[in-house]
C-alpha cells in the first residue's frame, strides 16, 4: 500500500524532472487525500507556475501564504510570498506586514510554547490509484488551483502561534524590513548548498526539506556530521566573521531556503542597527548554549544552572595582538571564541613552545577556574576577536553554593581535567541538539 507521504514524494520527483502535469494530477490526489496539506498546495503553484499560468500560480501562493501566517508556519508563508514578489510584488510586501504584525516583538498570540500541529500524511491510498487520470489541461490546471486557493471551510486556527526562529525578538516594522530582504534560494534533491571552504556571506533558515552536512578530511573524504529540517539555521556565524566555510550542505530532498546576506545586514544597519545587535546576541547565545550542552567540564550542572551560566558570559572584543591570558597569571574565568583566532603559547626557559592555534567555538581556561595556581601558557589574539567570558567569581560562587558541584570538582584532578579537555577538542561535536553548526 501507498501512503500520501509517499504520494506527495512521487509528485516532488516528477517535478523535479520536468512533468508539471504529471506532478500536478499527483499533488491534486494529495491535497484530496488531506485538505490541510498546505505544502502540497505550494506544490500545486509552483506546478501551475511552471505550466505558464501565472495568475492562478498566484492565487495559491496568496491562499497558502495566509493560511501559513494564521495557522503558525511563518516560514511555509515566507517561502509563498517570495514565489509572489517579481509578479504581485504589492501583494507580497502586503503578506510580509501581516506576517510581521503577528510573529513580532510583544504580539499578543505569539506563544514560546505553541507549535504547529504536523500534517499526517500516513492514511494509505489504493494500489490501483490512477496517477495519469484523463483530464483536460486547461480543466485540470484551472479546478486543481481553485482546489488549492480555496481557504474559506478552515476556520479553526490556533490561539496562539509559535515565535519565529530569531526574528520574533524584533518589532513590527524591523520584521517587516528584515523579511523583505530574505532572499529565496531553491534546490533539488543532490544539489550542493554551500561548498566547504568558500566565503561565508549569508545565513539560511531552513523553510521546508533536509539537508546534509558534510565535513571533507585532508585525504578528501566526505563525513556526513549531522541532516537539519525545517526551522533549522545554519551559518549566522558567516555574518560575524570572514572565516571560510567549514563544511558543505547538499540538499537530501526538494529544499527551500531563506538566506540573510552581508550585504542585507550591512544595507540595513543604519536604519536598523538593532537587527545586528540581535544577530550577534543570538549567535553568541547560540555557541555558549552548545559550550554548555556539549563539554564535558559542565556535565554536572542541570538545565537550570545551564541557563543561569549562560545569562552571565559577557562579550568582548579584542584587536588581533591581544593578550587574553598572560603565564604566570592567577585564572581570571572561562573563555569562548565567538569568532577570531588566538594562539597558545608556553615560554620555557629560553624555548618558546606553540602549543595550540584556537578558534570560532574553542574554549579555553576552564582548568584555572577550579585550582588555585598560575596559568601556564599566554594566550594571544591573533586577530580581531570576540570571546565570550565568565568571570571565575562566579563560577566559583555556584559550585561553592551547591555541594554536589562543590565535591565534584574537589576530587577531579588535574590530569582528568587536562585528559578531559583533550578528548572534547578532539571529539567536539560540529552540530547540537538544536541545530547549531559551525559553518
Amino acid at each position: 500500500m501507498t501512503t500520501l507521504q509517499e504520494l506527495r514524494d512521487l509528485g516532488n520527483s516528477k517535478l523535479v524532472g520536468g512533468d508539471a502535469t504529471a506532478a500536478l494530477k499527483v499533488f491534486r490526489l494529495v491535497l484530496e487525500g488531506e485538505p490541510l496539506d498546505f505544502t502540497t498546495r505550494l506544490r500545486i503553484a509552483d506546478c501551475l507556475l511552471a505550466l505558464g499560468e501565472t495568475k492562478l500560480a498566484g492565487a495559491v501562493y496568496t491562499a497558502v501564504a495566509v493560511y501559513g501566517i494564521k495557522a503558525g508556519s511563518p516560514l511555509l508563508a515566507l517561502v509563498a510570498t517570495k514565489m509572489l514578489t517579481s509578479t504581485y510584488a504589492k501583494v507580497s510586501a502586503g503578506l510580509h506586514h501581516d506576517l510581521a504584525v503577528v510573529y513580532a516583538k510583544d504580539s499578543p498570540i505569539v506563544g514560546r510554547g505553541a507549535r504547529a500541529a504536523p500534517v499526517d500524511l500516513s492514511a494509505l491510498v489504493r494500489d490501483d490509484l490512477d496517477l495519469d487520470f484523463a483530464m483536460d489541461d486547461e480543466e485540470l490546471r484551472r479546478t486543481t488551483a481553485q482546489m488549492a486557493a480555496y481557504t474559506e471551510n478552515i476556520t479553526n486556527f490556533p490561539d496562539h502561534v509559535p515565535p519565529m526562529p530569531l526574528f520574533s525578538n524584533l518589532g513590527v516594522e524591523a520584521v517587516e524590513r528584515v523579511v523583505s530582504v530574505l532572499e529565496l534560494r531553491r534546490f533539488d534533491p543532490g544539489e550542493r548548498i554551500v561548498k566547504q571552504g568558500d566565503p561565508g556571506d549569508a545565513f539560511f533558515i531552513i523553510a521546508r526539506g533536509m539537508v546534509r552536512i558534510l565535513r571533507e578530511d585532508e585525504s578528501g573524504e566526505s563525513k556526513e556530521l549531522a541532516r537539519l529540517g525545517g526551522g533549522s539555521i545554519l551559518g549566522e556565524m558567516a555574518l560575524l566573521s570572514a572565516e571560510p566555510r567549514a563544511a558543505s550542505v547538499d540538499a537530501e530532498s526538494e529544499v527551500d531556503l531563506l538566506v540573510f546576506t552581508r550585504d542585507a545586514l550591512a544595507a540595513m544597519t543604519g536604519d536598523l542597527p538593532q537587527v545586528a545587535v540581535l544577530l550577534e546576541r543570538f549567535a553568541m547565545e547560540r555557541m555558549v548554549k552548545n559550550l554548555l550542552n556539549t563539554n564535558p567540564f559542565f556535565e554536572p550542572f542541570d538545565d537550570k544552572q545551564r541557563r543561569d551560566l549562560l545569562g552571565r558570559f559577557e562579550a568582548h572584543k579584542v584587536t588581533a595582538g591581544t593578550i587574553m591570558v598572560r603565564q604566570g597569571e592567577t585564572g581570571r574565568g572561562i573563555y569562548l571564541i565567538l569568532h577570531g583566532a588566538a594562539e597558545v603559547v608556553k615560554v620555557d626557559g629560553e624555548k618558546t613552545i606553540r602549543l595550540a592555534t584556537l578558534g570560532a567555538g574553542d574554549c579555553f581556561g576552564e582548568i584555572a577556574c577550579v585550582q588555585d595556581r598560575p596559568t601556564t601558557a599566554k594566550v594571544t589574539a591573533t586577530k580581531d576577536t570576540t570571546v565570550m567570558f565568565l568571570p571565575k567569581e562566579y563560577f566559583n560562587r555556584l559550585i561553592d553554593a551547591v555541594p554536589e558541584l562543590c565535591e565534584y570538582y574537589t576530587n577531579l584532578s588535574v590530569d582528568r581535567l587536562l585528559e578531559t579537555k583533550r578528548a572534547a577538542e578532539t571529539q567536539r561535536p560540529f552540530v547540537d541538539t538544536d541545530g547549531f553548526i559551525r559553518l
